[in-house]
């Protein structure tokens, strides 16, 4: 495998996402009144949080609040964009987000959408009401965090601990 990177998996996965602040967030800005039941809701949806994240996008009819999480996970990975261990990467790291119970699955997803990878990403983009990633912006792709592909196999098998 090569060196090429995407997001940081090793942070990601040995520390959980602060869903507190990112639900407080979201809360602020679309129901005020709802800041006080975060920790609430925090309890009810324990190890379930993307699904959570999911439900207040479609509730609320507005982008995944998990967006913010991945964007800030990805970096900016120097290879040519039909790379196929690049697709395996961002995949990995777009379900381990959005999805973690199914990030198990994104080798067998990629091969099915092999040389479809827009048409892939309109789709999860669409089901997760979540960014996608192939139509962000080069400057979005900061240079805050690191993955390497050799750790998005340890990233598939932990997933269930991702978040």
């Amino acid at each position: 495998m090569t060196s090429q990177t995407i997001g940081n998996s090793t942070t990601r996965s040995a520390q959980a996402t602060d869903f507190r602040k990112v639900l407080t967030y979201f809360f602020k800005k679309h129901n005020p009144s709802s800041v006080s039941k975060v920790d609430k809701l925090l309890n009810r949806y324990e190890g379930k949080e993307s699904k959570l994240m999911l439900l207040l996008a479609k509730k609320y009819d507005c982008s995944n609040p998990l967006n913010r999480v991945f964007i800030d996970s990805v970096c900016e990975a120097n290879c040519d964009a039909s790379n196929d261990e690049y697709y395996l990467a961002l995949t990995t790291l777009y379900l381990s987000i959005f999805y973690p119970q199914d990030a198990n699955q994104a080798e067998a997803l990629c091969a099915t959408y092999k040389g479809k990878e827009e048409e892939m990403y309109k789709k999860l983009s669409s089901n997760f009401h979540a960014i996608n990633p192939l139509k962000m912006k080069k400057k979005n792709f900061g240079r805050r965090r690191r993955i390497d592909l050799r750790e998005t196999h340890r990233l598939q098998k932990s997933s269930d601990r991702f978040l």
